[in-house]
């Protein structure tokens, strides 16, 4: 038996972030299958594409982080609030519990 799930979070970011080059998210997601950040509504424009990036769903151990830029640069006046979505799956075999790691990070 499968079932599927889409789950939604949001985090904040505060001005100012000094003179940082615009940041990246790196994320560890354990036992999601995809997962994709986006601007709140209130950033959000009519061109914006919510981008999928792959989820260690098995939790494999030393599985590598992914590193992914921001769908548009924070602002430098007021706090800018982005919504990360999940995919999930349910199956006899997997957990349905989810582990996030974020942290912000320069592009290398």
């Amino acid at each position: 038996m499968q079932h599927h799930t889409v789950l939604k979070t949001s985090f904040t970011l505060y001005p100012p972030l000094g003179t940082l080059d615009p940041p990246h998210l790196r994320i560890e997601l354990k036992q999601g299958s995809f997962f994709t950040v986006r601007p709140s509504p209130e950033f959000q424009s009519e061109s914006t594409v919510p981008e999928w990036y792959p989820g260690n769903i098995y939790a494999i151990e030393r599985a590598i982080p992914v590193t992914v830029p921001l769908p548009i640069l924070p602002s430098k006046s007021v706090p800018t609030t982005y919504d990360i979505f999940v995919s999930g799956d349910y199956e006899v075999r997997l957990c349905l519990s989810f582990f996030f790691f974020i942290c912000l990070t320069s592009p290398d």
